[in-house]
């Protein structure tokens, strides 16, 4: 007689808690690519450049079409002062003063959409360069120096260091013993089958349509500095399935365990006894 605990095995790859694929906004040549897979990187740290012959040019005309406003600008308020100055004389008619008003309004509108232009301009030149969002490591490259990117098209991908996370899927009887900041344990194959606690922070409330089965989400936290946990390592999430009491039996004395007649046989004055 004892108390009987079970425990399945769910397998998934680590992966980690903050991560990123990383693209330009806007077409052109990959000029430059500073980093490597698997370099460490900080926030704000340039990671690639691209060369796009139009970005130079359009900035230059569009500083060029804003100074242009603003020079028409002030000189058509510097008019409108003018011509108050001598409406109140008689020299000149309201209508004349009303013209270079609506003239100045019509050129202040244009100064504010050559300042909207020259700042697109600025932003697409700064979208030009590939910037770290946070502090992590690069986990993938997707495009060489020299090769043409299109806007949108993923450059690089990037991972946190301080936390990992394995997703498992779960069957609904397994996963309705489960709840939000349970604790459950994680096996390491690759690093001798070290066991860690982590933490549910997913947990799926319909399953898959193709299997039926939930995904659980199961976060670790990790120091790159003394931790070997690592991002795509494999892991297995363990759930227990069974907690009972009752009288225990070695699996091996058991014929036909996994048949449609399983029987145990005990052994009495020399004999043997078969139960069903």
């Amino acid at each position: 007689q004892g108390r009987l605990q079970h425990q399945l095995a769910f397998h998934g790859v680590l992966e980690p808690v903050t991560r990123a694929r990383l693209a330009f906004q806007s077409p052109g040549v990959l000029a430059t690519r500073p980093v490597q897979m698997g370099q460490i990187v900080r926030q704000g740290e340039m990671l690639a450049s691209l060369d796009n012959p139009e970005l130079g040019p359009a900035q230059r005309a569009a500083s060029a079409l804003l100074q242009e406003s603003l020079t028409r600008r002030d000189q058509a308020a510097r008019d409108l002062a003018r011509l108050k100055s001598l409406e109140s004389t008689g020299a000149v008619g309201e209508e004349r003063v009303e013209q270079k008003l609506a003239e100045l309004e019509s050129l202040q509108a244009a100064v504010a959409r050559a300042e909207a232009d020259l700042t697109g301009t600025r932003q697409r030149l700064e979208d030009a360069l590939l910037l770290a969002p946070f502090d992590g490591v690069i986990s993938s490259l997707e495009i060489e120096p020299g090769e043409f990117v299109s806007a949108g098209q993923q450059v690089m991908a990037m991972g946190g260091l301080d936390k990992v996370e394995v997703r498992v899927r779960l069957p609904a009887s397994l996963v309705s013993e489960l709840e939000m900041g349970a604790s459950l344990t994680v096996r390491v194959p690759q690093i001798n089958h070290a066991e860690t606690i982590g933490i549910v922070t997913e947990l799926a409330a319909i399953g898959e349509i193709g299997t039926g089965l939930f995904p659980v989400v199961v976060e670790l936290e990790t120091d790159p500095e003394t931790s070997m946990l690592r991002a795509g390592m494999q892991a297995a999430v363990l759930v227990n399935y069974a907690d009972v009491e009752g009288l225990i039996v070695p699996l091996s004395a058991i014929v036909d365990p996994v048949g449609g007649a399983p029987k145990i046989f005990t052994a009495s004055g020399g004999k043997a006894r078969q139960h069903s």
